[in-house]
């Protein structure tokens, strides 16, 4: 047992079935095709406190690839068809940004300075909503209001009964530069 009494990994892996060494050791593979920093321990949180960790693990990740870093690769793109929007209609949905990115760059603001704090503000949306969604409830309103929950399906698409929460506490974490955040 380590210090904190929490056995060791070896340990715990060693009073699993066989069945359940087999699952454990797919789980682990799964985890690290994803390109998981810690498969063992997210695995074995999985089996001990039964956590959703891989659909948590998924849809973290997700976000970072696909709405965070996004912001960061062919910025020039973006913001040259933002501009191109914004110049086309000027009244349109967001034209503001466009034309403040016009401005910005004929100021000389780099592509890659505006991705930077494009990915940050990213980061902090995603951030908040998925610490909405962890809060199960809109605080603000009156007793007997509904709440939310996101749940775990399986391969199916059937609940497995399992909620998937705690969302907010591992999003940084899940940076997949293993940098949280800090710039290179």
């Amino acid at each position: 047992m380590s210090a904190t009494g929490y056995p060791s990994y070896e340990a715990w892996f060693a009073t699993l079935s066989s069945a359940q060494k087999t699952q454990a050791d797919q789980l682990i593979a799964m985890f690290r095709t994803l390109g998981c920093g810690d498969p063992e321990g997210w695995a074995r949180s999985e089996f001990s406190e039964n956590i959703a960790q891989l659909t948590r693990f998924l849809f973290l990740h997700r976000i970072w690839s696909d709405d965070i870093d996004s912001w960061a690769r062919e910025p020039l793109q973006w913001i040259t068809g933002l501009i191109k929007e914004a110049d086309r209609d000027p009244n349109g949905h967001f034209a503001d940004a466009g034309l403040a990115l016009r401005r910005m760059t004929e100021r000389g603001v780099t592509a890659s300075d505006i991705a930077s704090v494009a990915r940050m503000i990213a980061y902090e949306t995603a951030f908040a909503i998925v610490h909405r969604i962890d809060e199960g409830h809109d605080p603000d309103a009156s007793r007997g209001t509904p709440g939310w929950v996101l749940m775990e399906t399986d391969a199916g698409e059937r609940m497995t009964g399992r909620d998937v929460s705690g969302l907010h506490e591992d999003l940084l974490s899940l940076d997949p530069s293993g940098r949280e955040g800090r710039a290179e």
